[in-house]
């Protein structure tokens, strides 16, 4: 899994987004699921190669939704950054293997049952409670690809386009059509985007929108994991800048994107300012640095150079104070305020 995957896999870790991907996505914005209600479920599954040895395989997000202290169903949600043409064969893997799980399950809690009731058949109790654990129903598995590409998918999305011209048209129909859900998230349109409530509207809006997003006031509740997103979506380190800078007061205290944009683009474009400024002071220190050495007068250096006298001053005072420092060095010294008496 590359770090983009690992980026978005830690948004959508958290129990808010999660839900929140699945009810803007999936529920068409309906609440549907809580994030109470989820509890993390496994992401390894195992399955035997052509030769019979073991292998795994690895899902990015998975989540049981609970209710009543039962599994309801489980949710899976899968990253792409690229198409890929066998991905219906992997989400094949993946459910049958958790399908695999339950009726292995559903096996073991019958014979448990069945050895139960056979050492309890003569004292003529039977628990309700194991009777009723041989005859739950199996949760359905409901799996997402959400692909961050900024073409189109191009890949087959069902298992009979996949096959397609394997067999005749008769019997296609019998082939069961394991179909994917693919959401293209840099192709979203407006009114979807606008289901999100948590962090991952922030990703959309600026993923759709590039160089015209206009920020929100909504707060970022988990800034770490967004900027990581948006630095490896954007590849603009900058993220990584603000991240290193400002964590701490936004894990305290929380921020809105309006708060890390003007960090994002005026802060660049303030540093950009200061060094020109730098760059500009240094070359007149350098211009009159040369002339007092070649013993003109601050006055005449002055008239030559149209800078004010006390200013020429200022600069010859702090090269021969500082000797061994550069033009750059005095320049910054002149910035800050040192402005040291006239000789």
């Amino acid at each position: 899994m590359g770090e983009k995957d690992l980026s978005q896999k830690s948004l959508e870790y958290y129990p808010d987004v999660f839900a929140d991907c699945v009810n803007a996505l999936l529920y068409e914005g309906k609440q549907v699921l809580r994030k109470e209600g989820l509890l993390p479920a496994p992401t390894e599954t195992i399955y035997p190669d052509t030769e019979g040895r073991l292998r795994s395989q690895l899902q990015d997000v998975s989540k049981f939704e609970t209710e009543g202290g039962s599994v309801r169903a489980q949710y899976t949600i899968e990253n792409q950054t690229r198409t890929e043409k066998g991905m219906v064969l992997r989400k094949a893997g993946y459910e049958g293997a958790i399908y695999r799980r339950q009726y292995m399950e559903r096996n073991i809690s019958i014979k448990r049952s069945k050895y139960t009731r056979e050492n309890k058949a003569a004292k003529g109790s039977t628990s309700a409670e194991e009777n009723s654990s041989t005859k739950r129903n199996a949760y359905p598995v409901i799996s997402m690809v959400l692909y961050w590409g900024r073409s189109q998918w191009n890949s087959p999305r069902s298992l009979r386009r996949l096959t397609k011209g394997r067999l005749p048209k008769e019997a296609m129909k019998y082939v069961d059509d394991i179909r994917l859900h693919v959401y293209e998230m840099a192709r979203l349109p407006e009114e979807v985007r606008r289901r999100f409530r948590s962090d991952m509207r922030i990703a959309v809006d600026y993923l759709a929108e590039g160089s015209n997003y206009v920020p929100t006031g909504q707060k970022i509740l988990h800034t770490e994991a967004l900027l990581r997103l948006l630095r490896e979506l954007t590849r603009d380190e900058r993220y990584e800048k603000i991240l290193k800078s400002t964590m701490e007061k936004e894990k305290k205290e929380g921020t809105t994107m309006c708060e890390l944009l003007d960090k994002y683009w005026n802060g660049g474009v303030a540093e950009g300012e200061a060094r020109g400024r730098t760059e500009g002071k240094a070359e007149s220190v350098g211009i009159i640095r040369s002339m007092y050495a070649h013993m003109l007068t601050s006055e005449a250096i002055a008239e030559l150079t149209s800078q004010r006298r006390d200013y020429v001053d200022s600069i010859i005072v702090l090269c021969v104070r500082y000797p061994l420092e550069d033009d750059v060095a005095i320049a910054k010294r002149l910035l800050a305020g040192e402005t040291p008496q006239s000789p």
